[in-house]
């Protein structure tokens, strides 16, 4: 009796490691080592990247129930909750929500890629139908058998009907607790099916990698750092497929309305969820037709789409609560201290609220490209380059070759993810809207799939028959993608790494507390919204008024209600606006704060440490038109204002040489001084190549030099350029050479050299002088 309970209580423990290591393990790893990559690449505090302005405004938006553009009411209840959780700064709270919800997507993807692979429901192959009626015939010969706990094979379901099943019911042919037992060549051959038909441990590893490698994806990365949507649509994308492949395994009706309950709820966060519906449409007449038979399937349909309807609920309430407000400035819809409540999808009605639903302005993006038009050739190459970006040309090739293999094996699973892919890159080629590469990431994630259909090809009958080439193929296939993962993941660290991205957060730290009471500032869109999340999203100056509010350009009547409104009136803007300011008669005083971004950065090092730098400059010498954004009652956006092209700045004088027209590139090899300011060594346009042991300016150089025309610098010969944009900047040790810091700072034309271009200039009332007592211009 002790050897048997010890045995017993062996197998249960035994049962419970496999159970661990086989079905826990996996899925953990991937969460945990997705989420540390995602964090340790995080922005600490509130970051211009990716879409700069919108992801500014997600970390703020949930702190005020606003409605972003085109509502996104899932999303927004998810960050209005995670706004009001007592942990971290709140950019950094909803940042962190990107990175769960992928890392979450990367574990659902896992078990996608394992059902692809599992084989137990597998009834293409001849022998495991073969060994399934012989199976099936010895369980009705021995209908009490006991003997052997295996499992048996249906001929018709062709997976594994396990003992515990079997018992719970009889009629199914399973196992007994009493009668006769199997022999042992009956055992031995039950027992081999059950070994061949099991996922494997490579099944495992490669659901495992395939999930890693979408993780490291470059844009999926790029944006699942950051407060944005996408990491949510790619996880509803992925539950719906999990689901509808859980239903044709089981045939169980409560995976399809689940399954359709997740898609119905999906809208609420990006209706580009619409491209499934064709594949979709195909599973459902392909798995089981018969389900559009019955009268529950359309009412649950019915109130799974009320219910997703429902969510834009959200929009119609906050707008009824905010009442209408007038428009005061002119080219942007947006009303005096629109920030405090940010209610940019506004919808008092329901035909208003179906336009915003519906994409408003940019419903006439749809289609804007078609293979009919002369540009429709000159786009395909941006998707090429884009899926190149993500997978690289290794990465492509298994994704061709398993598009090809995924035909091989259960036609219908193809079909369908084939679908999928086919119907999301029709609507994305001929959609005309900014920034398509986000909008693709649901492509990149079925790539991802059909990758792992390449172990299809070891599931043929040649390689069946060979198990050492099975072997040895599948494990170079793990080699493989766990190489390309470890590529990936090196190449781009430092790229996406955005763990030092401070120098927003540092800029308006420094000039908030400076802005007095009763004050207005007239920005860009960035800054606007970057303001708007310290002061209504972290409440920076509680009890003081300051109103901010972006502009297109500079307009006199804008600035001549704001004079007669607020005791103080400043600009927040880049060097070329000053001379339209002057144009306009306006006095103003430039307040340079020496602790903005490149000076705060500067003052951690030594004086006598050596500055190499690239910048791009843009040069506006003409007058050109904005791009269009959806304004209302067909207003279109305005001209940028002439401009003359004024040279870069550096300690707040300009940097000769400088290119006229166009798009101005120029290096800069200095030395800090102690009051934070860079001395010149030397300035080109374009790029610069010195060899160590140059002498410039009075120093010998530790080590070569060499900044390329592509904003990338070389220190012997390595990349030291921190993320590949228009503006770096690396910080040496004179004695060494060894790098001590790299810096890139965006959104500011010239901020790599100098902090000057981001500057707080102040109105006076100069302005005033030239209205009548009602602010008519009199000009």
């Amino acid at each position: 009796m002790v050897n048997e309970s010890s045995r017993c209580n062996n197998r249960v423990v035994r049962r419970i490691l496999r159970m661990i290591v086989g079905r826990i393990l996996p899925p953990l790893f991937v969460f945990l080592a997705s989420l540390t990559v995602y964090v340790c690449t995080m922005p600490p505090d509130i970051a211009a990247v990716g879409y700069a302005a919108d992801t500014l405004k997600f970390q703020y938006i949930g702190k005020v129930f606003g409605t972003p553009h085109f509502g996104y009411p899932t999303y927004m209840f998810l960050n209005i909750i995670v706004s009001r959780l007592p942990v971290f700064n709140l950019a950094y709270r909803l940042n962190l929500l990107s990175a769960v919800l992928a890392s979450a997507t990367l574990v659902v993807l896992y078990f996608i890629v394992l059902s692809v692979l599992d084989k137990r429901r597998c009834g293409d192959r001849p022998a495991i139908r073969q060994k399934g009626a012989d199976c099936t015939a010895r369980a009705q010969t021995y209908p009490h058998n006991s003997g052997t706990r295996c499992g048996i094979v249906s001929p018709n379901y062709g997976g594994i009907v396990s003992p515990n099943h079997g018992r719970s019911n009889p009629q199914a042919g399973a196992l007994q607790s009493n009668g006769p037992q199997m022999d042992d060549s009956q055992a031995s051959d039950a027992q081999t099916l059950r070994m061949q038909t099991d996922n494997s441990l490579s099944d495992r590893l490669i659901a495992v990698a395939c999930a890693l490698l979408f993780g490291v994806t470059y844009t999926f990365w790029e944006n699942s750092i950051i407060a944005e949507v996408y990491s949510l649509h790619t996880l509803f994308m992925c539950g719906v497929m999990l689901l509808m492949l859980h239903w044709e395994e089981s045939r169980r009706p409560l995976f399809y309305y689940f399954a359709c309950l997740v898609y119905a709820v999906s809208f609420g966060n990006h209706l580009v969820g619409i491209t499934m519906l064709p594949a979709l449409v195909y599973w459902t007449l392909a798995v089981d037709h018969t389900i559009l038979f019955k009268k529950r399937t359309y009412l649950l349909i019915a109130l799974f789409i009320l219910l997703g309807m429902a969510q834009y609920g959200y929009v119609l309430a906050r707008s009824r609560q905010v009442p209408p407000q007038e428009k005061v400035f002119q080219y942007w819809p947006y009303f005096e201290d629109f920030g405090k409540t940010h209610l940019e999808s506004y919808a008092r009605s329901v035909p208003e609220l179906l336009n915003v639903v519906s994409g408003g302005g940019w419903r006439n993006r749809l289609a804007q490209y078609s293979p009919a038009k002369p540009d429709f050739k000159d786009r395909l190459p941006l998707f090429y380059n884009l899926f190149l970006l993500q997978y690289s040309p290794a990465g492509l090739i298994l994704g061709a070759t398993g598009i090809a293999f995924s035909f091989l094996k259960r036609r219908r699973r193809a079909i369908f993810f084939s679908l999928l892919l086919a119907a999301h890159m029709a609507f994305v080629v001929t959609w005309g809207v900014p920034g398509i590469d986000v909008h693709v990431i649901p492509a990149y994630l079925i790539l991802a799939i059909f990758i792992a259909h390449n172990d299809n090809f070891f599931r043929t009958a040649w390689v069946e028959q060979r198990p050492v080439v099975r072997r040895i193929g599948r494990a170079c296939l793990v080699a493989l993608l766990a190489a390309l993962i470890v590529f990936l993941t090196l190449t781009r660290y430092r790229r996406l790494d955005q763990s030092k991205n401070v120098w927003l957060a540092d800029m308006l730290e420094t000039a908030i507390p400076r802005i007095p009471d009763n004050s207005i500032i007239f920005t860009n869109h960035v800054y606007a919204t970057a303001f708007w999340q310290k002061l209504y999203g972290e409440d920076a100056r509680p009890g003081v008024r300051i109103t901010v509010h972006p502009i297109w350009t500079i307009c006199r009547e804008d600035l001549v209600y704001a004079l007669r409104r607020y005791q103080n009136v400043f600009y927040f803007l880049d060097e070329p606006y000053w001379g339209a300011l002057a144009e306009m008669g306006i006095d103003f005083e430039i307040r340079n704060f020496s602790s903005l971004s490149l000076g705060s950065f500067l003052s951690g090092f030594e004086p006598g440490e050596i500055v190499a730098s690239y910048a791009v400059v843009e040069e506006e010498d003409t007058a050109r038109e904005a791009p269009t954004p959806p304004f209302p009652n067909g207003e279109s956006a305005p001209p940028f204002l002439n401009g003359r092209f004024t040279p870069p700045f550096l300690n707040g004088k300009p940097v000769p040489p400088f290119r006229e027209g166009g798009m101005g590139g120029f290096s800069i090899l200095g030395l800090l001084e102690r009051n934070g300011s860079i001395r010149i060594l030397m300035t080109t346009r374009g790029a610069f190549s010195l060899r160590k042991g140059a002498e410039v300016g009075g120093i010998k150089l530790p080590v070569d030099i060499r900044v390329a025309p592509g904003e990338t610098i070389y220190i012997d010969g390595v990349d030291c350029s921190r993320y590949r944009k228009r503006n770096n900047l690396v910080v040496l040790d004179p004695v060494s050479g060894k790098v001590k810091a790299m810096v890139y700072v965006d959104w500011m034309r010239g901020t790599a050299v100098d902090p000057a271009y981001a500057l707080l200039v102040r109105g006076t009332k100069r302005v005033s002088r030239n209205c009548d007592s009602e602010g008519a211009m009199t000009d």
